[in-house]
């Protein structure tokens, strides 16, 4: 009996690995019912990568569009306090710690944010560079 262990720390390991254990498979029945049956799993094993990265990329893109709108969000309601403050300081209101405190986690949460959107953007155009680079390769 083969046992098989997956071990990934990300989405990316882990499809490495799934590769890898396919690709195992793959071999050892090659070996046992001829390459010309094989074939057909090849093809059904890369038909079912494409549609695993398109719910990938669905998925993310989805995502990346949640996060984009929670920024939007956060910029406008950084900007409606930094107004209120500067009103309140028009009029010789003291504003209060609260306010202060709200303003701070929205500028902490604006700069997470788009921190994390660029890190997504980043990762999204190393996957399309590698995906080019796969292609050059084949040809």
């Amino acid at each position: 009996m083969i046992s098989i262990s997956v071990a990934a720390s990300s989405d990316a390991g882990i499809v490495t690995s799934i590769a890898s254990i396919v690709t195992a498979v793959l071999l050892l029945l090659a070996a046992i019912i001829g390459f010309r049956q094989v074939t057909g799993i090849r093809k059904q094993g890369a038909d079912t990568n494409s549609k695993l990265d398109l719910i990938h990329s669905l998925v993310n893109s989805t995502l990346t569009a949640s996060i984009e709108s929670d920024l939007s969000a956060t910029k406008a309601l950084l900007l409606k306090i930094q107004e209120l403050v500067a009103i309140q300081k028009e009029n010789g209101i003291v504003t209060s710690p609260e306010t202060y405190a709200a303003m701070a986690g929205a500028e902490v949460k604006v700069s997470r944010l788009e921190q994390e959107i660029a890190d997504r953007l980043h990762v999204a155009q190393q996957i399309i560079d590698d995906k080019a680079q796969a292609v050059q390769r084949k040809e």
